[in-house]
């Protein structure tokens, strides 16, 4: 049997012998690869093509997800009670970075559902470098703090210092969320 296996394949040489190789592996992988995905995508065409049901339990899984990924949604913003700690942080910030605040104006603007805002207007005084690390420092350490205007004035062109109105929202979420 040997023997006349090696009479076959003489003529052929290496290359022939490699060539036969190559079709054999081609073939193993076709049938064994090709052919399994080939009935894999015909059972999923079969499932996709199956009416999906229609009951009271879809309805209320549907319900719980969204329930779900509104409840995380709201867990990113503070709750109420936490807005005077960041107010307080709010003035840190400004003593770190180096500004006089001069007076803050707040209001709350809440919301029945949804997401309720703070909106700080806070005139500090100070050097342009200290205001834009001020501003820094509220975006960087409060995620959930947005800087709306931020105004500079200078009584005259060769004063350093400078007037800025810095306004701000602090957003939060309902009383009503855990």
């Amino acid at each position: 049997m040997r023997e006349r296996l090696q009479i076959l394949l003489e003529p052929l040489g290496a290359a022939g012998v490699l060539a036969i190789g190559v079709i054999l592996y081609c073939a193993g992988f076709y049938l064994l690869g090709s052919l399994e995905a080939e009935r894999e995508l015909a059972a999923l065409r079969r499932q996709a093509a199956a009416p999906l049901p229609r009951g009271a339990a879809l309805q209320r899984v549907g319900d719980n997800l969204r329930t779900r990924q509104l409840d995380r949604f709201y867990r990113l913003f503070p709750p109420p009670p936490e807005l005077t700690s960041q107010l307080e942080q709010l003035h840190r910030f400004a003593v770190i970075a180096g500004l006089q605040v001069l007076q803050g104006d707040y209001r709350a603007e809440r919301s029945e559902r949804g997401i309720g805002a703070l909106h700080v207007s806070l005139p500090v005084r100070g050097d342009y470098a200290h205001v834009r690390e001020f501003a820094n420092l509220v975006l960087k350490e409060l995620p959930t703090a947005s800087i709306d205007t931020l105004r500079f004035e200078r009584r005259s062109a060769g004063e350093a210092l400078l007037e800025a109105q810095v306004q701000l929202t602090l957003y939060y979420r309902p009383e009503d969320q855990p």
